[in-house]
C-alpha cells in the first residue's frame, strides 16, 4: 500500500469525520489557509451538533478518496498547449504538442514566443522559487485574464483538456509536473528552503496538524469565555430537592427540574402541615390516633360516593354500554328487514307493531288454551278466532307468515338485546349525585382546600355530562377523559391518616413523625428555591453541556494518533535517503569539483534540507562556477523526483547557457537516461545543445520548433530549423524542395528569374548538407562545430575514408559553389545559367546514393 493511500484508509477509520475534510482539503489546495480552517472548526461544531448541519456537511464527511486529489497514482503527461489568450505576443488558436513519451525537444531563437510558453508552464505547473510574471500584448493591451488550454493524460486514461488562467489555482494534476530552469537552480543553491514536493503523506498530515492546533486553540479560547458557573442555592440536606440538585448533570432536562419546582399551592400544603405540627407538639399519641381516625373516617364516605360514580361512568363502563347500544341497533335493523318483508303491501297500518304484536301474543294463547285442540294460527277452513269467519286461503297463507315472524329468532334477540340495554339505563338512571349526606366534609374542606372544592364540582359536572349524553335519546358514548384529582387527593389523604394513626404508637413515633413533617416542610421551602432559580439552572446545564462539547471538539483535535502516524510514515519514507540519492546524482553528471552533502533538519512538523560544500564553510554559490552551480542544482531537482516518487512529465527550460559549455554534454546524457522512464520535454534556444540532446539520444527524439511571423510569435512546427537537421533529414527536405520546383516549372506563372532564385536556394541547401554529411558521417562528429573538444573515440571512423569520397564530395560541393554566390562575381563573366529542373533532380539523387552507401559503410565499422 503506498503512503497516502495508508493516510487515506487512515483517516477514513475511526477518526473525526472533520479529519476526513482536512485531508480532502489539503489534497485540494496542498496547503489550509485561514478560509478553510474555519471552515473546519465550523465542520467540528457541526459534528458534535453544536451547529444545525448545512446542505455541504453530508458530502464532506464521506470517506476521502485519494484518486485525483494530487496523490499520483499515475504519472501525468503534458500532451499540448494551446489556445492561448492575451500572453505577451503569443499567437493564438494554435497549439504546442508533445510526445506522451521519451523526449520532446522545442527550439525556438530569440522571439519566437518559447519564454512565453514557458512561463504559461512554469505558472501551471510545479516550479522552485518564484512564478514569473506574465504580461498581456503590450502592442495590443486587453483587461481579459491571460489564458491558455494544457493537455493532459494521466496514466493510460483518456486525454483531458484543462483550462489555465493566470492568478487562479491551478489543477492538482497540472502540479504533478515538474519544471527546471535556471532561477529554480538558483533557488536550490542560493538559500535554505522547505522541500515544497516532499511526498504527500507528510504533507497532509502536516496539514492535519496544523489544522488540529488551529481548532484546539479557537475551541479553548471559547471554553475560556464560558468558563463561570452558576452558584447553586443553599438547600436542606435530606430533602429530594437537594438531592436532585446536586445530582445536575449536562442531560438533566428541562422536564427534570420542573418536577422539582415548588408551586404555589405547595405554600398553602406548607401551612397545614406547620399546623399539623402545632397540633402535634400539644397532644400525645392515643389523642393523635382519635384525630387521625376521626379524618379518615369523615373521608371515606366521600371517597366512596365519588369512586362508586366514577366507576358506573368510566370509560370502560360507557363502552360496555355503547356495545349494548350497538349490538340492540344492528339487531333491531335484521328485525326490521324481515317484518318488512312480512307485512308489506297490508291494507291495515301498524300491523307488526308492539300493539299488534301484543294483540297476536293474546289471540294465540286464546286458541291454544281454550281447551279445543285447534292448531295456531288456523288454518284454511277454520274459523277466525276474532270475526268467526271461515279462513280462505289466502287469509290461512298470510296467518301463516305472521306466525313465523313472530316466532323468528331475530325477533327473540331484539327482545333480549332491548332488554339489557334498558337495565343498562336503569343503572344510570338511578345513579346519585346527591352531595348532602357529605355536607359537614365538604364544608370544612371549603375552607381549608377550596380548590379540592372546585375540583369536586368540575368531577361532578364531568359525571352528570356522561350520564346525560348515555340517557339522550340519540346516546352520546365520547366523552372527555375524567380528571380524578380529587378521588386521587382523598385516597392519599386517607391513606396518610391511617398511616399516621398507625405511627404514632408511642413517643419515639411521634418524635419521628414530627420530623418527617418539618422535613416536608423543608421539602416546599427548597422546592421553591429550585423554582425561583429554574432560569438559572436551565442555563448552566446549558453552559455544562456546551464545555462538554467543546471538550469534545478539543479531544478530537489531540495528536498522539497523528504523532503514531507521523512516525510510521517518517520510518517508511525516502527522507532519510536523500543524501544517498543527491550523491548518486552527481555522480551520473560526473560532478567531481569538490564534495558536496546535505544537510536535513525538521522543524515544525517539516523537514527541511539545504546544500553545504564538505569542510567548507563559504556558501556554494560564492566557490562553484555557473556551469557547476547549475549541475549541482539538477542533482537536487531529480533527486527531489526519487523522493517524490513520481513518474509525471518533467520539463526542462533552458537548462544550460553559452557558460555552461563543459556540462552542456553531461547534462543533455543525464537528461536523455532521464527520458528513458517518463516523458521529458526540454524548450532551449541553444542550438548545440539541441543537437546534443539529439545525440544522446540517438535520434529517438521529438523535435519542435516556434517561430515569429510578422508582429506574433509562438507558431509551432512540428520540424526543427534547417541548422538543426540531420543529414537524413535535409536531403529529404531537398526532395520536397525539388518536387516543389518541378510543380513551378509546369505552372502557368513560371517565371525565368524566380526559377534562378529557387533553384540557387536549392544548390545552397545542398552545399551545407554536403558539408554536414562531412562531419555527421565522413568523420563521424570526431571534430564538431560548436564544440570545442575532440571525439578521440570516433578517429577510428575516419580510416575508411578513400580518395573517391573526396572526389565525390569535391565535385559535388564545386558544383554548388558554381551556382550560388560565395564571392562577389566579377560583371564580366556574365550570368551562368542555371541548371534545368532535372539536373537538379539529379544531382539531388545522387547526394541520397552517396549518403547512403557512406551511412552504410561506416555504421559497419
Amino acid at each position: 500500500m503506498k503512503p497516502i493511500e495508508k493516510v487515506v484508509e487512515w483517516v477514513n477509520k475511526d477518526k473525526p469525520l472533520w479529519w476526513r475534510h482536512a485531508i480532502r482539503l489539503a489534497l485540494e489546495h496542498g496547503e489550509l489557509n485561514n478560509d478553510h480552517l474555519n471552515s473546519l472548526c465550523r465542520m467540528a461544531q457541526m459534528e458534535f451538533n453544536l451547529l444545525e448541519q448545512d446542505q455541504q456537511y453530508k458530502s464532506n464527511a464521506m470517506p476521502v478518496l485519494a484518486t485525483g486529489f494530487g496523490h499520483e497514482d499515475e504519472p501525468v503527461n503534458l500532451l499540448g498547449l494551446g489556445n492561448v489568450k492575451n500572453v505577451s505576443v503569443l499567437v493564438e488558436n494554435e497549439e504546442l504538442t508533445f510526445s506522451p513519451t521519451g523526449m520532446t525537444a522545442v527550439y525556438g531563437d530569440n522571439g519566437a514566443g518559447k519564454s512565453s510558453y514557458a512561463k504559461i508552464l512554469k505558472s501551471a505547473c510545479l516550479t522552485r522559487g518564484n512564478v514569473p510574471d506574465i504580461v498581456t500584448n503590450i502592442f495590443a493591451p486587453s483587461t481579459a485574464t491571460s489564458e491558455a488550454t494544457l493537455t493532459i493524460q494521466v496514466g493510460n486514461s483518456t486525454p483531458k483538456s484543462l483550462l489555465w488562467k493566470k492568478d487562479t489555482i491551478s489543477n492538482e494534476e497540472l502540479k504533478s509536473i515538474r519544471i527546471f530552469d535556471s532561477h529554480s537552480a538558483i533557488h536550490y543553491v542560493t538559500k535554505e528552503d522547505n522541500i515544497n514536493y516532499k511526498p504527500a503523506e507528510i504533507r497532509l498530515v502536516d496539514e492535519l496538524t496544523k489544522a488540529c492546533h488551529s481548532i484546539k486553540e479557537i475551541t479553548s479560547q471559547e471554553v475560556q469565555k464560558n468558563n463561570n458557573p452558576f452558584i447553586f442555592p443553599n438547600l436542606t440536606i435530606g430533602t429530594k430537592a437537594n438531592a436532585f440538585l446536586q445530582s445536575l448533570t449536562l442531560i438533566t432536562t428541562i422536564s427534570q427540574i420542573d418536577a422539582h419546582c415548588g408551586k404555589p399551592e405547595e405554600l398553602k400544603t406548607q401551612e397545614s402541615i406547620r399546623a399539623e405540627l402545632n397540633e402535634i407538639a400539644s397532644k400525645t399519641p392515643a389523642q393523635l390516633k382519635m384525630v387521625y381516625a376521626q379524618k379518615y373516617k369523615q373521608l371515606e364516605p366521600l371517597y366512596k360516593a365519588l369512586i362508586f360514580l366514577c366507576d358506573k361512568l368510566s370509560d370502560e363502563k360507557i363502552k360496555g354500554i355503547a356495545v349494548l347500544y350497538d349490538d340492540l341497533k344492528t339487531k333491531q335493523l335484521a328485525a326490521d328487514s324481515i317484518r318488512k318483508q312480512t307485512f308489506d303491501n297490508l291494507p291495515i297500518e301498524g300491523v307488526g307493531a308492539d300493539p299488534w304484536k301484543e294483540m297476536w301474543r293474546h289471540v294465540e294463547m286464546f286458541v291454544t288454551s281454550n281447551g279445543q285442540n285447534k292448531p295456531f294460527p288456523p288454518m284454511q277452513g277454520d274459523n277466525c278466532p276474532t270475526c268467526l269467519q271461515p279462513i280462505q286461503e289466502d287469509a290461512a297463507e298470510r296467518l301463516a307468515r305472521f306466525h313465523a315472524y313472530m316466532n323468528d329468532q331475530s325477533q327473540v334477540q331484539v327482545r333480549k338485546s332491548q332488554i339489557d340495554y334498558d337495565n343498562s339505563m336503569q343503572l344510570i338512571r338511578n345513579l346519585n349525585f346527591d352531595l348532602t349526606p357529605h355536607n359537614a366534609v365538604l364544608h370544612e374542606l371549603s375552607n381549608s382546600k377550596p380548590e379540592v372544592i372546585k375540583s369536586l364540582l368540575d368531577l361532578s359536572s364531568q359525571l352528570q355530562i356522561r350520564r346525560d349524553n348515555i340517557l339522550s335519546s340519540t346516546p352520546s358514548f365520547t366523552n372527555a377523559p375524567l380528571i380524578l384529582k380529587v378521588p386521587n387527593w382523598l385516597n392519599a389523604q386517607i391513606v396518610s391518616a391511617k398511616q399516621k394513626e398507625q405511627s404514632v404508637q408511642d413517643d419515639g413515633s411521634l418524635t419521628k413523625l414530627c420530623n418527617d413533617l418539618n422535613l416536608q416542610i423543608s421539602e416546599i421551602d427548597d422546592r421553591q428555591k429550585i423554582a425561583d432559580s429554574r432560569k438559572n439552572l436551565i442555563s448552566e446545564i446549558s453552559r455544562r453541556g456546551y464545555i462538554h462539547t467543546l471538550t469534545g471538539i478539543i479531544s478530537s483535535a489531540k495528536l498522539p494518533r497523528i504523532t503514531r502516524l507521523t512516525n510510521e510514515l517518517s520510518d517508511e519514507g525516502s527522507l532519510a535517503s536523500i543524501n544517498k540519492q543527491f550523491i548518486g546524482e552527481l555522480k551520473k553528471l560526473g560532478f567531481k569539483s569538490f564534495k558536496v552533502k546535505t544537510n536535513t533538519r525538521g522543524s515544525v512538523g517539516q523537514q527541511k534540507y539545504k546544500l553545504l560544500l564538505s569542510k567548507q564553510t563559504n556558501p556554494i554559490s560564492q566557490i562553484a562556477s555557473e556551469g557547476e552551480l547549475k549541475c549541482i542544482a539538477l542533482a537536487g531537482f531529480l533527486a527531489e523526483l526519487t523522493i517524490d516518487n513520481r513518474r509525471s512529465a518533467i520539463i526542462f527550460d533552458d537548462p544550460v547557457s553559452s557558460l555552461d559549455h563543459k556540462w552542456r554534454r553531461l547534462f543533455a546524457n543525464r537528461i536523455a537516461l532521464e527520458a528513458q522512464s517518463r516523458q521529458v520535454i526540454v524548450l532551449t534556444h541553444d542550438l548545440p545543445f539541441f543537437m546534443l540532446l539529439k545525440e544522446a539520444s540517438d535520434n529517438n527524439i521529438t523535435e519542435r520548433s516556434i517561430s515569429r511571423r510578422g508582429a506574433l510569435s509562438g507558431y509551432p512546427k512540428n520540424s526543427v530549423p534547417w541548422d538543426a537537421m540531420s543529414t537524413k533529414n535535409r536531403i529529404a527536405k531537398l526532395k520536397v524542395l525539388v518536387v516543389d520546383l518541378r510543380r513551378y516549372c509546369n505552372s502557368p506563372g513560371f517565371d525565368s528569374d524566380d526559377y534562378i532564385d529557387k533553384a540557387y536556394s536549392i544548390y545552397n541547401k545542398k552545399r551545407n548538407t554536403w558539408e554536414h554529411l562531412i562531419e555527421e558521417w565522413l568523420i563521424r562528429q570526431v571534430v564538431q562545430r560548436f564544440e570545442r573538444s575532440v571525439q578521440t573515440s570516433n578517429v577510428r571512423y575516419l580510416v575508411g575514408n578513400t580518395e573517391e569520397d573526396v572526389k565525390i564530395i569535391k565535385t559535388a560541393t564545386d558544383k554548388c559553389c558554381r551556382y550560388i554566390d560565395a564571392h562577389d562575381r566579377p560583371t564580366e563573366l556574365g550570368v551562368i545559367d542555371m541548371p534545368d529542373i532535372d539536373e537538379i533532380e539529379n544531382d539531388i539523387l545522387q547526394l541520397d546514393v552517396y549518403f547512403k552507401k557512406l551511412k552504410t559503410r561506416k555504421l559497419g565499422m
